[in-house]
């Protein structure tokens, strides 16, 4: 606590940014007050850290993940998979021994072992949320300092309409009909990479759709479907089941990614989910419908396409000559 003056009048600064008036011109007298707040705050502490819970962060780790059952196998995996390099990093401490400078030692190892920013801001969201759910259960004092890296992000890439059918072709010829389908899917859903793959399908009646079962957030989502796309699916659907390829994700990311640098394009499969976003806005689709088909928790979300569709109205504007 730091006492200073405003005026005649002595204050004490609490925390960065916090400061109480203690009505009093006597610096004795402040002195004072200022000594019985520190004992009444040491003595808080004390009753708090008489109810901490003092665990090791791999003990901590078995119960978080078993308070979150409800969240998806992916998160729950990279929770794992983040904990663990904590304790690669600062060894099987204790949680209440986790402060600022530990994360700033994590950042900078990740660094050293040739992590990039965003997989490094990857990690401190995971361990923030960790820490924030200690937090409310005594297993930690105090949230540490989290700060995430600042790097040049890559903007979404909008491809046009003949790039479009040169990478379904593409898909067509090389990786057979399955893959082409498969990569229609993504186009025409805005589905992420695996919730194409666990999905139940109904072509026929007055409501073509898919209701996909594995996403992010856990919960089923529905999405309709257009006529186009319910002809490419018919010949690959088996009641109600989608007969895609059964491959890895990565291989789909893969096979992907060397149909793209064969053509000469600067695209990743994620992208697909972009474009869909960014092409649903562009023919008019209510920002609303968007955000359900895609399956954003938050229309912010939805509302950056909308902004993509700004710039590339600017750009298109620049072709404008008389």
């Amino acid at each position: 606590m730091r006492l200073f003056k405003r005026g005649k009048i002595w204050w004490v600064e609490l925390s960065r940014g916090v400061a109480r008036s203690l009505k009093t011109t006597d610096r004795t007298e402040a002195e004072t007050i200022v000594r019985e707040m520190t004992i009444e705050d040491l003595k808080g502490r004390v009753v708090d850290l008489k109810g901490m819970k003092r665990v090791l962060i791999s003990e901590f780790v078995d119960i978080y993940l078993g308070g979150r059952l409800s969240r998806s196998e992916l998160t729950q995996k990279a929770d794992r998979q983040t904990w663990g390099q904590v304790i690669l990093c600062l060894g099987d401490i204790l949680m209440t021994d986790i402060t600022s400078a530990g994360i700033d030692k994590f950042v900078a190892w990740c660094t050293k072992r040739g992590a990039k920013p965003i997989s490094i801001n990857h990690y401190l969201r995971h361990i923030r949320a960790g820490l924030r759910w200690a937090l409310k259960r005594k297993y930690i004092l105090e949230m540490p300092e989290i700060e995430m890296l600042t790097y040049d992000q890559r903007g979404v890439t909008v491809l046009e309409p003949a790039d479009i059918q040169r990478i379904l072709q593409a898909a067509k010829e090389k990786r057979g009909y399955e893959f082409y389908a498969l990569i229609a899917f993504y186009l025409y859903t805005g589905a992420r990479r695996t919730e194409a793959l666990s999905c139940a399908v109904v072509l026929d009646g007055d409501y073509p759709h898919v209701v996909m079962t594995k996403t992010k957030g856990r919960r089923d989502r529905t999405v309709p479907l257009s006529p186009h796309l319910i002809e490419i699916l018919r010949p690959l659907v088996d009641n109600t089941r989608i007969r895609f390829e059964d491959v890895h994700p990565d291989t789909i990311s893969h096979w992907f990614k060397e149909i793209a640098v064969d053509l000469g394009l600067d695209v990743h499969l994620h992208d697909l989910r972009h474009n869909a976003a960014t092409y649903m806005i562009k023919s008019g689709m209510h920002v609303a419908a968007v955000r359900d088909i895609l399956g954003h928790a938050d229309i912010k979300t939805t509302m950056i396409y909308t902004h993509v569709q700004d710039k590339f109205k600017q750009a298109e504007m620049g072709k404008l000559r008389y």
